[in-house]
């Protein structure tokens, strides 16, 4: 018997997909746009991420980490570029919140994704 994973059928899979539909066009919704989107109010959506054991920063900041890593193991783009397109106040404050999510700089983890 096989299951299928339907992940837009639970609040936190409509909230990541809405979030990464964002990047990089834009900025990230907040959660007022994410709760008008869902048509619930932010503190019905705040109940219903809490119920799923999760928030809209850890989902927010897990979206943008997954872009981040898929962008700089493809050597794509700029680091500074992509602090941007992540919608982070300046590069630095990116390379905190990369360091953060994975131990490493930016710049080590898209070298080590560029050798062979």
């Amino acid at each position: 018997m096989l299951v299928c994973a339907d992940h837009d059928s639970t609040v936190t899979g409509r909230v990541r997909h809405l979030i990464g539909r964002a990047l990089p066009a834009g900025p990230v919704p907040t959660p007022e746009q994410l709760a008008d989107r869902l048509s619930v109010s932010p503190q019905t959506l705040r109940r219903q991420l809490a119920a799923e054991g999760t928030t809209y920063q850890r989902l927010r900041d897990q979206v943008r980490r997954d872009h981040a890593l898929a962008e700089l193991a493809g050597g794509r783009v700029s680091i500074e570029r992509l602090s941007r397109e992540l919608g982070f106040s300046e590069p630095s404050a990116f390379h905190r919140a990369f360091r953060r999510w994975t131990g490493e700089t930016p710049r080590s983890y898209q070298t080590r994704g560029q050798q062979p």
